[in-house]
């Protein structure tokens, strides 16, 4: 099930140069090619979701797989499945959030959180269990936040605490931060609610949640967004979400109530990380649940308002997020995007000026469908800020088949854009995680299939575009995987390592660990 290459809108069909990251011969350490100031661990080739720097551009220096020949390295069953991206240590170590499912009569909600430290080889090094709260019915788990790597080895991430019960009247108390040490003991554990979170909601599922992987600045502080809801009826109702800078030993810095004013955003979720750049500015992006529009917000390093820009293109009601904002190679321009969920069904992507805030509409999407609009789908940059992100599209809707696309973007141009056709009646095929770029510019993302009318997984694909939009190659990993997916990492040998969901969509569901050399 290979795709096809679309032609573009540019006509420039060169390849993408690397001249500041050259791809060193093999008697030259790796380490050389990785930055050497950073408040992440020295020689870790990705110590956070969105790679080596803040701008969140998953882009690696070093040359990653050409053959993509997979290997299996870790098989986990028993519902326990990975929930995060992977983290790499300098030593190889490869650190995964994973969920377990325990309770027999909530069968679709996790109940349990572990930190997973695997060796190189895939054999497990030690794992950490979260620390579940009293009562009973309340659990501690992971939401999505990728582990962060410190400069000291700490391992930093942040969860979701819930009341999945819905018999404990109350708010839920607080959810956590988690510093644990390089031999998995715990070094602190920082308890943060947004300001303003009300309650209590008897009978209600509450829960306070960070999504987002957790950021470290130049300035050592660590940056994080956090939401709490309450779900008394399907949908959620967001009710406060806050930006907090904490420092590294879990002391609070600041807190930026999204609610406050000049923001203004009342009933908002933040789900995704924060990118920052050369001075410590962040930038992140929120969705105010009460009218479900989307903005970009830039704070300050000492959490003071800078502006707020809309993203929702004229819209009035039902936008969606669609990922993390992305800085420029020079960090002059912030790149974020935002679709319109159930109205035109169209996604927008956005070039802002860091400095004043100035937003200009760069490109509209068409046919894009719905489901496509998942966080954990965001863009990468090279080198040449050439941006790349995926969406599924509606090109044959009578047949109820759905394409996934992969854009190539520059300035106010399509470069190319890769299609992987639906290959029957129903299937759905998605690109549900954000790309890791490797030296040469090749491209690695997972694919998924899924029928829609079985509701069921038909294959699970690993994939490698060259940086021209061709395919390099792809791999059928399983025929019995989860749409819920990973994003793919790249480590120090060069292997492409992602863990990929197995799920039989009864009792049978885990995790595969794999590497691609």
């Amino acid at each position: 099930m290979t795709g096809k290459k679309r032609s573009g809108l540019a006509n420039d069909r060169r390849a993408y140069c690397y001249p500041s990251c050259n791809v060193a011969p093999s008697s030259i350490n790796p380490c050389d090619l990785l930055p050497k100031n950073t408040p992440y661990q020295l020689c870790s080739p990705w110590p956070q979701f969105g790679g080596l720097d803040n701008t969140n551009s998953r882009f690696s220096p070093i040359l990653a797989s050409q053959t993509g020949k997979p290997t299996l390295l870790n098989v986990s069953n028993n519902l326990f499945q990975a929930n995060t991206s992977p983290a790499i240590a300098r030593d190889g170590t490869i650190y995964i959030g994973f969920n377990v499912i325990k309770t027999i009569d909530l069968p679709n909600f996790p109940s349990q959180g572990y930190l997973v430290a695997f060796n190189s080889n895939g054999s497990i090094k030690w794992t950490y269990t979260l620390i579940n709260p009293s009562p009973s019915e309340v659990y501690v788990y992971f939401d999505y936040s990728t582990p962060t790597i410190g400069r000291d080895g700490t391992i930093y991430f942040g969860t979701i605490t819930s009341n999945i019960g819905n018999t404990v009247a109350g708010p839920v108390q607080s959810t956590s931060v988690y510093a644990i040490n390089p031999d998995g003991t715990l070094k602190w554990i920082k308890n943060v609610v947004p300001t303003g979170s009300p309650g209590p909601y008897p009978n209600a599922n509450n829960s306070v949640s960070i999504s987002a992987s957790l950021v470290i600045g130049s300035n050592n502080n660590i940056y994080f967004g956090c939401y709490s809801n309450n779900s008394i009826n399907p949908p959620a109702i967001y009710q406060h979400a806050s930006l907090f800078s904490i420092s590294l030993s879990g002391a609070t810095i600041w807190e930026y109530s999204l609610s406050s004013s000049p923001a203004n955003l009342s009933s908002s979720k933040i789900v995704d990380s924060v990118a920052i750049d050369n001075i410590n500015n962040i930038y992140f992006i929120c969705q105010q649940d009460s009218t479900t529009l989307v903005y970009l917000i830039s704070l300050d390093a000492n959490g003071t308002f800078r502006y707020k820009c809309d993203l929702n293109n004229g819209k009035t009601d039902l936008m969606s997020t669609n990922g993390r904002p992305v800085l420029s190679v020079d960090n002059s321009i912030v790149y974020a995007t935002s679709c319109a969920t159930n109205v035109d069904n169209k996604c927008y992507l956005y070039s802002i000026n860091k400095e004043n805030g100035f937003t200009s509409l760069t490109q509209t999407f068409n046919n894009i469908f719905f489901l496509a609009t998942r966080f954990n789908n965001s863009m990468a940059r090279d080198t040449n800020n050439n941006l790349y992100f995926s969406f599924t599209i509606a090109n044959n809707i009578e047949f109820f088949k759905f394409d996934a696309a992969i854009y190539s973007v520059k300035n106010n141009s399509v470069n190319w854009t890769y299609t992987i056709p639906s290959p029957d009646v129903g299937v759905l095929v998605i690109i549900d995680c954000t790309p890791a770029l490797g030296a040469d510019g090749t491209l690695y993302f997972g694919v998924a299939y899924f029928n829609i009318i079985n509701i069921s997984m038909s294959a699970y694909y690993m994939y490698a575009l060259n940086s021209n939009g061709t395919l390099k190659w792809s791999k059928l990993l399983s025929n019995n995987s989860s749409v819920f997916s990973t994003s793919p990492v790249i480590n120090l040998q060069g292997n492409v390592i992602i863990s990929v969901l197995t799920s039989d969509y009864i009792s049978n569901t885990g995790s595969n660990l794999y590497s691609f050399n």
